[in-house]
């Protein structure tokens, strides 16, 4: 990756920005990189088929009409003791597609002796030192919701993967949010200002920088990962000290303070005749010696010694080695702000030179994260006929974490509005993932809510439908169910609000049996209960009685499905073909 780009996972995508915030690649893939040595990725590819223990289905045979009706399988295995389905009889098998999961899902619906559920799964991969730090956090979240299965993977070359899966949607979305920020540690900000910016140096990137950051961890007995991709530092301390924390950032951001000292740059100019001393004597090896080889150097076009030190040690090798102090930093003198006008030093754009004060730079950046109706991307210097793009260290180095990332998620917000015939939104409400339209694959699998989309016509999946008959089949049964739903205001029928049977009270009190899945119901508020004593103790609390109209009838309580209602199971039946 260049040096002027920088990453965020975005929209459920992977974000490139260059100079100005402006985009260079968006890829969207099952895979997300939340930094150079941490992944996630979520699928629902993964079946759990169980059936009836007195059946003469078997895994053999579950396996085999799985490769016929749907695709190839990646495994087909018998789960876990911690995981199975309604029977004791179970299958779990995973494939390459989740077209594929979901041809077996039809298959077997409306079966009576076999059950299949889809897994959704989410794969962590981190470091082994990540993945021990965060482990009982990991855990002690596991174990509060015990429908989602936690495994850990052997580490393979220095990472470990942890797995997530379970049947219920919405607790494995839950867990992995919760486990997506502990992963995520905490962004190192800098405790030096009154305002906190986030801390990071080119130096972190490279070996050295490695190294000393792995010193600092030894000593303060935390974990920093130096993020390549986003230009953080994210540190995982495993007693939640925030007052240790500060203290590491407090380290980490003197570092910084001193890493850019070094990069002042100081051009003494020589006349020719000194300059001509200058070469002839020892002075510029013993200036070597103080400063480092690669911070001393000589322009003989300019006739120039330039030394990268700070200003204090420029003057002090200066004066130790008799040569001319260096020039007054010039670039240091006020200069106009080219929006207001006022003389100021506060903001310098490395790329042009050109300043801005405080509260017309914080303004621009303000008017560009927020109005999304013009193109304010790439950002450049304000400047009269500059155009320069701002530097990404500009900004980091100008503006909060917070900031930065408003501006930049701005920018690729503009850029999915201005592709409205590439770019889609997930269907579920409020989510902002992001899927190609028509894309390379029919079925999307969104890596925030894992709720899955067909990418042709972007409602739920229906394979072996076309997206026309599909369509037709949606508005067939919208106009069946208001039909039902009148028959059922009509006929006084409701739903078992467990299995959904269709119920229906003819008389005698308040409390029915549902035929279905044998529920005990109160008809009023459709309480369901296991025991018929325990909703009669309910009618008595909630609703003052039983329903009955002469309360000192012993009357047996009694219910009434579908089945057993002659003169409405023909108009019923009709409205339920209809339906399905």
């Amino acid at each position: 990756m260049a040096d002027f780009e920088i990453h965020r996972h975005i929209e459920g995508g992977n974000v490139r920005f260059i100079a100005g915030c402006a985009l260079s690649g968006f890829d969207l893939n099952p895979s997300i990189r939340i930094t150079n040595r941490l992944s996630i990725k979520s699928d629902a590819n993964t079946i759990l088929v169980s059936w009836r223990p007195s059946t003469e289905i078997g895994s053999l045979m579950i396996k085999g009409v799985l490769q016929s009706v749907a695709g190839p399988l990646r495994f087909c295995h018998r789960p876990p003791p911690d995981v199975r389905g309604r029977w004791h009889g179970n299958t779990i098998a995973g494939f390459y597609h989740p077209e594929h999961a979901q041809a077996a899902l039809k298959h077997f619906s409306g079966s009576t002796e076999i059950e299949v559920q889809v897994v959704y799964t989410v794969y962590f991969t981190a470091p082994k030192e990540l993945s021990d730090v965060v482990l009982l956090d990991v855990e002690d979240i596991a174990s509060q919701i015990p429908e989602a299965k936690i495994t850990w993977e052997e580490p393979r070359g220095g990472m470990v993967t942890l797995r997530l899966s379970g049947t219920r949607q919405e607790n494995i979305v839950d867990m992995k949010r919760i486990l997506e920020a502990i992963y995520a540690g905490r962004i190192a900000t800098s405790s030096l200002q009154a305002t906190r910016y986030e801390i990071w140096h080119d130096f972190f990137a490279t070996p050295p920088g490695e190294v000393w950051l792995q010193h600092l961890a030894r000593d303060t007995r935390v974990v920093i990962m130096s993020d390549r991709l986003q230009r953080r530092l994210r540190i995982y301390d495993p007693e939640e000290d925030d007052i240790h924390k500060g203290y590491v950032e407090q380290k980490l951001a003197e570092k910084v303070a001193e890493l850019d000292a070094w990069q002042e740059s100081h051009a003494i100019q020589l006349d020719v005749k000194d300059f001509r001393k200058l070469i002839a004597s020892e002075t510029v090896a013993k200036a070597q010696k103080k400063l480092g080889r690669a911070n001393v150097s000589l322009d003989i076009l300019k006739k120039t010694l330039v030394l990268r030190c700070p200003r204090k040690a420029a003057y002090l090798v200066t004066y130790e080695l008799n040569l001319p102090l260096p020039p007054p930093d010039i670039r240091r003198a006020k200069r106009e702000c080219p929006q207001c006008g006022d003389a100021t030093t506060d903001i310098e754009f490395s790329g042009c030179g050109h300043v801005a004060c405080r509260d017309c730079f914080d303004h621009q950046l303000r008017v560009a994260s927020s109005d999304l109706t013009g193109n304010h991307f790439p950002l450049v210097c304000w400047h009269e006929y500059c155009g320069q793009p701002v530097s990404i260290p500009d900004l980091r180095k100008y503006a909060t974490g917070t900031v930065v990332d408003s501006l930049l998620k701005a920018s690729l917000t503009y850029h999915i509005r201005s592709s409205p015939d590439i770019y889609r939104n997930c269907r579920t409400p409020d989510c902002q993932s992001v899927y190609l339209r028509n894309g390379s694959y029919e079925i999307f699998t969104c890596p925030n809510c894992l709720t899955q989309t067909c990418t042709l016509c972007h409602t739920e999946p229906h394979v072996g439908w076309t997206c026309a008959e599909f369509d037709a089949h949606l508005r067939k049964t919208q106009v069946n169910e208001h039909l039902l739903d009148g028959y059922k205001a009509r006929a006084g029928t409701k739903d078992c609000p467990k299995c959904a049977t269709l119920i229906e009270k003819v008389d005698g009190c308040n409390h029915v049996e549902c035929s279905g899945c044998h529920g005990h119901i109160c008809w009023v508020c459709l309480k369901v209960f296991t025991r018929s004593d325990a909703i009669y103790q309910h009618m008595n609390d909630a609703h003052g009685g039983n329903g009955l109209v002469d309360d000192g009838e012993d009357e047996d309580t009694r219910h009434v499905d579908l089945e057993h209602n002659q003169n409405s199971r023909c108009s019923v039946d009709y409205l339920l073909m209809q339906r399905y």
